[in-house]
Parts: C-alpha cells; structure tokens; sequence
C-alpha cells in the first residue's frame, strides 16, 4: 500500500469513526463542528469525489459516512482542510507515522493493488531502466555523460527546480543530450550543420 492509500484510508476511516461515536452519543451529543486535516492535497481533492479514479472506493466510504451524519445532524458544520506538514502542528507528525506504518500493511484483499500503489511501481521501473540505460556507454544520448555522475530521476532535484527559466533549458538539453547541436541533428537525421565551428568534426 502506498502512503497516499494509507492517508485516503485514514479520512474513510476518520470518518466512518465519527458517524459511530455520534450514534452512539445520541442527539444530545453538543458537537457543532468537525473539520477533517490532512496535508496531502491530492487526498484532500480526492476524497470526496465519487468518480472513477485513485481509490474510489475510500472517497465513497468517506462520502457515505459524511452524507450519514449531516442526515442525522442537520445543523452539523464539517470542514475538509490542508494542514502543513512538518510545521510542528500538534497531531500532525503522529498522523504522518500512522500514514506510513498502514502503507506497510498489507491489503485487506490478497492480491489487491490500487491505482496509486500501481502507477508508483510503473514510475519505478521506468526510473530503474532509464538508470541501466543511463550506466551503459553505448546507449547513452547526452554527449557529457563522460562528466554527468548524477543518476536519471523522474522527478527533478530541488536544486535543478530551483533554477531559472533559461538555465533550466540548457541544462535539460544538456542532460538528454537533446541540444542545437550537430551531434542531435546527427543522431536524428535533422538538415542542419553537424560540424563544429572550430573544427570539421562533428559538433558536441
């Protein structure tokens, strides 16, 4: 189970919890208002939409369980909110090992895998190929792989996000050896000279 199935879960359960402890309280229970806090907002945007999609069947759950109370408790307020993570918010941190304690459950059907927990292993093993490739010579396209140490990753390092618009453009090319220069025009048959400006070999 993933971490984002783990805090989804964790909301439909949150929920499911509620709607129990209002029955049993019965009507005289003298709660006004509940507001649910999660700092992932995927979940947030997710949990209580009821369409196809990254576990459907938790956002049901949670909608169901919320449609149960307001029914009961008409006058009820409920808010569904980001928190920051990692703010030294009280309850926050705890959450956050709960998330990540239940994401090494195993699920409740054997052989059960989500949409998340599924499209995270493709991203796995495309970075895992993408990295063989990357370490032999032959199948490398940057032509500064001599001097390029650092691993291909899906998603970009602080420092790189960090650049401006320009800088970035330059160093992607220079990465994926994708540049104005005659090697790619080469490499891709591209009309455009190959040679260097300085010399008649082929431009790197």
């Amino acid at each position: 189970m993933e971490v984002y199935d783990a805090e989804m879960e964790g909301m439909a359960s949150g929920a499911e919890t509620v709607q129990r402890w209002l029955i049993q309280s019965g009507p005289n229970h003298g709660i006004q208002r509940i507001r649910f806090f999660a700092d992932n907002t995927g979940a947030i945007q997710r949990i209580y939409k009821g369409t196809p999609g990254f576990d459907q069947s938790c956002s049901l759950r949670f909608r169901g369980a919320i449609h149960h109370i307001l029914d009961a408790n008409p006058e009820l307020k409920i808010d569904i909110s980001w928190v920051p993570g990692h703010h030294d918010i009280p309850g926050n941190d705890i959450a956050d090992r709960l998330a990540k304690r239940g994401s090494m459950d195993v699920p409740i059907q054997p052989g059960f895998k989500s949409a998340a927990f599924a499209g995270n292993m493709n991203r796995r093993d495309l970075r895992d190929r993408w990295r063989r490739a990357w370490e032999t010579a032959a199948n490398r396209r940057s032509d500064f792989h001599i001097a390029n140490k650092l691993q291909p990753s899906i998603n970009p390092s602080k420092r790189l996000r960090n650049l401006d618009h320009k800088v970035f453009s330059c160093v992607f090319q220079c990465r994926t050896g994708h540049a104005h220069i005659g090697s790619y025009y080469d490499y891709f048959e591209i009309q455009e000279p190959k040679s260097c400006s300085c010399r008649s070999a082929l431009q790197t």
